[in-house]
C-alpha cells in the first residue's frame, strides 16, 4: 500500500503532468508516446535530484569554510593576544590612586640554575629576558634543571620572581 502510494505521488510529481496543457502541446510534448513521456519524466526527475545533492553539497562546502574562517579569525585573535605579552597591560595611562592588577606568569627558566648574583640574566621558556636587581643579594644553591619560575608583582612596585627551590628576588624585564 505504501509502495503504491509512493507511486502515485511520483506519478503526481512527474513533470509531465505539472505543465499546462498548453505549454505541453507548444513544446510538442504531444507527440511523445507514453513510453517517451515517462523516460522523459526520469530524466526530468534525475535531474532535479543531481540539483539538490549539487545544491547541498554547495552548501555543505559553504558552511565549511564559513568555519574553517571562523577558525583563522580565532587563532589570529589568539596569536595576537599572545604576542601582547604579559606586560602588555602596564602600556596604559594611570592616574594617581589607581588600582592595578596583574596576572602571574608561569614559565620555566631555560637550561639549569644553581643561583645568581645582581644584574644576572634569566632567560625564560617563553622568551622572556629578566635581570635580577642590582641591589638584591647574592644566592647559590643545589643545581636545578628547567625550575619552574613564576613572575609576580613585588611590594610597593616591579616585580619579583618565585623559583622552586630558591628565594624569591626581585627583578626587571629586560627583553619581551
Amino acid at each position: 500500500m505504501a509502495a503504491a502510494a509512493a507511486a502515485v505521488r511520483a506519478d503526481d510529481a512527474a513533470f509531465s503532468r505539472q505543465v499546462a496543457p498548453e505549454d505541453f502541446t507548444a513544446a510538442g510534448l504531444g507527440k511523445l508516446t507514453p513510453a517517451e513521456l515517462a523516460r522523459l519524466d526520469q530524466l526530468v526527475q534525475g535531474f532535479k535530484s543531481a540539483s539538490v545533492a549539487a545544491q547541498a553539497a554547495a552548501e555543505a562546502k559553504a558552511k565549511q569554510a564559513e568555519a574553517e574562517a571562523a577558525a583563522a579569525r580565532a587563532a589570529q585573535a589568539a596569536a595576537e593576544k599572545r604576542a601582547q605579552g604579559f606586560l602588555a597591560k602596564t602600556r596604559a595611562l594611570l592616574l594617581p590612586g589607581a588600582e592595578i592588577e596583574y596576572q602571574p606568569l608561569e614559565t620555566r627558566i631555560v637550561g639549569a640554575l644553581s643561583g645568581w648574583e645582581p644584574g644576572t640574566l634569566l632567560r625564560l621558556e617563553n622568551g622572556q629576558i629578566w635581570r635580577v636587581d642590582p641591589h638584591a643579594t647574592s644566592y647559590y644553591g643545589d643545581k636545578v634543571e628547567r625550575p619552574r619560575a613564576k613572575i609576580v608583582p613585588a611590594p610597593m612596585s616591579g616585580f619579583k620572581i618565585e623559583i622552586d627551590g630558591f628565594p624569591d628576588v626581585r627583578v626587571r624585564l629586560v627583553s619581551k
